[in-house]
């Protein structure tokens, strides 16, 4: 029998006998189960009433709030409607003034002092002494002539009672016009004087207006000049119960009812929807704050400190019941809005629905915990019954089922410990048994495996320590610029070759050539690795061959190339840049056989060296197909050459991205003053930071005249 019929076996046998043990149980509980489905119907029901009791007592309160923000965001909205209005009535005034200067007066005290007592005409007010100045005249003038302005903001807005100009010359003027207590001198309010020393808008503090006898808010700004003096001061009387009467509107019922207060906490007037929508003024400035009630004065608090929100006030002075208040901010005039709701009106369904639900719990309860103490009895009967009966077939399975696994566990344990040799041995006739011999077969084929594969990196060693001496021996064959040479004195020479593998095929090399003469020569193989690097030390062992004191580079170049096109059937090719320096002549004649183009350094100033018939490198093709051309370059005193492969160039970033001619011609002239050896230095310092991703030999050579 297969293992996976054993445990099949064991799963049937212990759910066909839970199986019948639970469905003797469910004949025995089904009876209590329908009497108690109703119960729990009836108690979700009872918690879905609960539940929209509490959304509708929020909805209630959202609705509340809204209406607060809506009565106060209308009279934000009238308010700045009115101070446009009175902003473009100050830049009129602005540009009468700068103009009155450019018209000669036409008029006098006795042509301006009419009065019709009609509400279309403008009353000019000039005390006797200043009759004759010119300012004043200036001023009344002005005023005449912005007649047409105030009666357009006057008839344009509803709630504005008068409109005042005044001119610190003494005049000012009125409309419409009105009859004038002698009392009333509009220099000694408190709205003129707080215009003197404000630069914006702003509106005054609830008054009773000694023109109108009507309580009224004045809206003023002052109007400079262009000396920054100030001009005139303008006024606009806003009628509180015209201002009210615009933007309450009962819409919550007959309970609810509305109160206005100013910045200071002063209650401007109340309004109950119940009494006709009127609204009733408070002229005797009453304020939150004076009140013995610390709840009124947090509301008030909260109400000036610019926001809005819902409170809960006790029954008192405010409220005759305990209400909800929600109140909202007029930007404009720094007043608040608030809205009230007797709480007993939004609570009273509630109330009921909680009475009958508290009865109906009680008795849901006493029920429940009868039932749940005999159902608890014979749960853990069951229980215990089925904690044994998992025990005995738990061990059971432990032991007839889980053995041979044991065993393959310790086995693969020893196959990871190395121990190759141990054998699983199980005889259960199963697939289990057939598992095992497959992992002793593993376990011998992984043995072979491992005796192959230490041989194998042995030999991969011994490879890589051969191909380390052979870069070694690449190394040394290279010269190096500290070796003592007669030229030192008048030549800085530095260079660096950094292969892609562990051997490469680029190389550099120089002579002495007598005493004048300074032969120096870089070159790039056309494949890298080792078969590069083979023909490199050819390349190198027949330069050092043919070089000598009469030769030249062209010469020089077309005898390697004859002798490498000979039984080159790998069709290699190497670059080179061959030249000679004259020390006596100051010049340099170079060949360049297809050898990345150098940077030539002239005062301070590297450029790139271009010449014709310079792209054919040595190798591939015979001396009749192949003819080298020599240059020459004039040499200066700190004059200097750059040779670099163009691997330098075709670097590439993290991107992609290579590193670039410009970007090298750049760095050269950055360090063009710089010694040799500190010039290749920094190229090499670049390349390396610019890409790890090197492709192939970098080699960079640089000498520099002194």
């Amino acid at each position: 029998m297969s293992i996976k019929s054993k445990i099949l076996l064991s799963l049937l046998l212990l759910a066909g006998v839970s199986f019948i043990t639970i469905c003797v149980y469910s004949l025995i509980s089904l009876e209590d189960m329908g009497r108690f489905s109703q119960k729990a119907s009836r108690e979700l029901s009872f918690h879905a009433i609960n539940d929209g009791r509490k959304t509708m007592l929020r909805l209630c309160q959202n609705n509340l709030i809204n209406q607060a923000k809506n009565q106060a965001a209308i009279a934000d909205l009238e308010n700045h409607g009115l101070q446009s209005d009175i902003q473009l009535l100050a830049i009129l005034c602005h540009r009468r003034f700068l103009n009155i200067s450019l018209q000669p007066i036409q008029m006098t005290w006795d042509s301006l002092k009419h009065y019709s007592g009609s509400s279309n005409q403008m009353l000019y007010v000039l005390p006797e002494k200043n009759r004759h100045s010119l300012e004043a005249l200036n001023a009344i003038k002005v005023f005449s002539s912005l007649k047409c302005c105030a009666r357009k903001i006057y008839s344009n807005n509803k709630f504005v009672e008068s409109i005042t100009l005044v001119s610190p010359t003494g005049a000012y003027a009125v409309f419409p016009a009105h009859e004038i207590h002698q009392a009333y001198n509009p220099f000694n309010s408190d709205w003129y004087k707080s215009a003197l020393t404000s630069t914006s808008i702003k509106w005054s503090k609830p008054y009773v207006c000694p023109l109108s006898q009507k309580m009224v808010a004045t809206c003023f700004i002052q109007v400079k000049g262009v000396d920054g003096k100030t001009e005139a001061v303008i006024g606009v009387n806003i009628g509180i119960q015209k201002l009210v009467d615009s933007f309450i509107n009962p819409r919550l019922g007959s309970s609810v009812f509305s109160f206005l207060l100013d910045e200071s906490g002063s209650l401007l007037g109340t309004r109950r929807f119940s009494s006709c929508g009127k609204w009733e003024l408070c002229s005797s400035n009453i304020s939150v704050f004076k009140g013995p009630n610390k709840e009124i004065s947090a509301m008030g608090r909260a109400m000036i400190s610019g926001g809005s929100g819902i409170v809960k006030l006790k029954a008192g002075e405010l409220v005759e019941k305990a209400s909800f208040v929600a109140y909202a901010w007029v930007p404009t005039t720094r007043w608040s809005v608030g809205v009230a709701m007797p709480v007993q009106d939004v609570l009273k369904p509630i109330a009921k629905s909680k009475e009958f639900i508290l009865n109906e719990l009680a008795l849901q309860n006493n029920s429940i915990r009868n039932n749940l103490r005999a159902k608890l009895r014979n749960y853990l009967l069951i229980g215990v019954f089925f904690v044994l009966l998992v025990v005995f077939f738990g061990v059971w399975i432990a032991e007839k089922v889980t053995k041979p696994f044991s065993q393959l566990i310790n086995g693969t344990r020893d196959i990871g410990a190395g121990e190759f040799d141990n054998i699983i041995s199980i005889k259960s006739g199963d697939e289990l048994e057939e598992l095992a011999m497959n992992f002793n077969s593993m376990s011998h084929e992984l043995k072979t495996y491992m005796n192959n594969l230490e041989a194998s990196i042995a030999g991969q060693q011994k490879i890589e320590n051969e191909l380390a001496v052979a870069a070694k021996i690449q190394q040394a064959m290279l010269p190096h610029a500290t070796d003592e040479l007669f030229s030192r004195n008048r030549l800085e020479l530095d260079a660096t070759m950094l292969p892609a593998a562990e051997v490469g095929g680029d190389f550099y090399d120089w002579h002495e050539l007598g005493k004048d003469r300074f032969y120096f020569c870089i070159g790039d193989v056309c494949d890298r690795g080792i078969p590069a690097a083979l023909f490199m030390a050819q390349i190198k062992t027949l330069l050092a061959g043919k070089v000598n004191n009469n030769i030249t580079p062209e010469v020089l170049l077309a005898k390697l190339n004859k002798a490498l096109s000979r039984n080159n059937e790998s069709c290699m090719f190497a670059k080179i840049f061959c030249g000679i320096i004259d020390f006596h002549s100051r010049e340099m004649t170079f060949c360049n056989a297809g050898y990345t183009p150098p940077f030539f350094i002239k005062d301070g100033t590297a450029s790139s060296v271009k010449c014709k018939g310079c792209d054919i490198p040595v190798g591939p093709l015979s001396e009749e197909k192949v003819k080298y051309n020599a240059h020459k370059i004039a040499l200066d005193e700190f004059d200097g050459l750059v040779l670099y492969s163009d691997a330098v160039t075709a670097l590439p970033d993290n991107k992609g991205e290579h590193f670039g001619k410009a970007r090298l011609e750049k760095l050269i002239n950055e360090v063009a003053g710089k010694s040799a050896e500190e010039i290749v230095s920094a190229i090499k310092k670049a390349t390396l930071s610019w890409g790890n991703m090197q492709e192939d030999d970098i080699t960079i050579l640089c000498m520099k005249l002194k």
